[in-house]
């Protein structure tokens, strides 16, 4: 990749790396939230249920209070399963969430938001709920028998005249290696999962790319939250007691793939670590935006910890997305004009691909 860009990005920050507009930005002001509520609702493929929301009323609660003392704009959720109700209907989705976010998208990673939220859809017209990244082509199956594919959600919300590209994201964690091959390890298919979501990042925000293909607007600004597993530090695994040392390589990487495309990180930025994975002491949930956006606050809800029942505490931060010549102060790397006609044939036919729900593993 080339670095020229840093340079000319920390001219425009203070020495701590906060961006000098911090004091004075002016634009649309929010609060976003990720939270991984840890498979709360979750049925197995043998009908069985796992945890049962109504078998823990107690969490229910909780969740509703969290929700309503959080108060976020937008609120990325991961585990986030369908069935809530004990004869696996959609109900119990309605009492938890629907009265302060009437509008969603997703499904095992979802998206819930005040604004209402304009889903992508396949070329048949069908609403396209969630992308699936299928494994490398080399793996080896889990030994628990689990899919070894991870999967997002996207889409576009208009906030006062402008579109806001969404995403909730899950990577698979530093446990669970299901790959022979070393080169695909947990570290390496984390960052490829993410090099999905910014290849298509990229592609949503050009018209020449996006026309005909996808009927979201482009984009003005961008907000990918979720269990990014990643973590700040080399973990250990509480399930077998073995330290595992993927963490300092992760965040290189992840900070690498996020500065180039000239995007703050809430957790691990300018505004520093929480950790919200309590048992690992890691940060493993984030929340990036894209450099027209800038970050102001950010917390772990860890005083909610245990009592959401959950092995990961809430995410919070407050944001505002830049206006007039200071959104241009920060220009996102994802659309400097200089895609060939060549480079545009293979990203149309890419992006046609990942719409219809599923795409292949890059590293094979």
């Amino acid at each position: 990749m080339n670095d020229t860009w840093e340079q000319e990005w920390l001219a425009q920050t203070d020495t701590d790396g906060r961006p000098n507009l911090i004091k004075s930005n002016t634009g649309i002001r929010l609060k976003a939230a990720t939270y991984n509520v840890a498979e709360y609702c979750m049925k197995s493929s043998s009908g069985a249920t796992k945890q049962h929301i109504w078998e823990k009323p107690e969490k229910l609660l909780a969740i509703r209070r969290w929700i309503s003392e959080t108060d976020a704009d937008i609120l990325m959720v991961t585990e986030d399963a369908t069935y809530l109700d004990a004869d696996g209907t959609k109900h119990g989705a309605k009492l938890l969430y629907n009265d302060r976010y009437p509008s969603w998208q997703g499904g095992w990673p979802r998206i819930r938001s005040r604004f209402p939220v304009i889903r992508p859809k396949k070329a048949n017209g069908k609403e396209l709920t969630l992308i699936e990244v299928k494994p490398p082509k080399n793996a080896t199956p889990r030994s628990d028998g689990k899919s070894s594919s991870r999967y997002f959600a996207f889409g576009t919300a208009e906030i006062e005249g402008k579109t806001v590209l969404l995403f909730t994201v899950h990577p698979r964690n530093s446990y669970i290696p299901y790959d022979s091959n070393p080169k695909v390890g947990p570290v390496a298919d984390r960052m490829n999962f993410l090099q999905i979501v910014f290849d298509l990042v990229y592609c949503l925000k050009d018209k020449r790319i996006t026309d005909g293909i996808c009927n979201l607007k482009n984009w003005d600004y961008v907000v990918i939250g979720g269990d990014f597993n990643t973590s700040n530090r080399n973990g250990y695994d509480p399930k077998t007691g073995k330290d595992y040392k993927a963490g300092e390589e992760d965040w290189n990487n992840l900070a690498k793939l996020r500065n180039h495309y000239r995007f703050d990180s809430a957790n691990g930025g300018y505004l520093g670590w929480v950790t919200t994975f309590p048992d690992g002491k890691e940060a493993l949930d984030n929340i990036l935006v894209s450099g027209n956006v800038i970050l102001e606050s950010i917390k772990a809800d860890s005083e909610w910890y245990p009592e959401l029942y959950s092995d990961h505490v809430p995410l919070v931060t407050t944001m505002t997305l830049l206006d007039g010549k200071d959104a241009t102060r920060f220009p996102d790397r994802t659309h400097e004009g200089k895609t060939v006609e060549k480079d545009l044939k293979q990203l149309r036919a890419w992006l046609k691909e990942l719409l219809t729900g599923v795409i292949d593993h890059p590293c094979v």
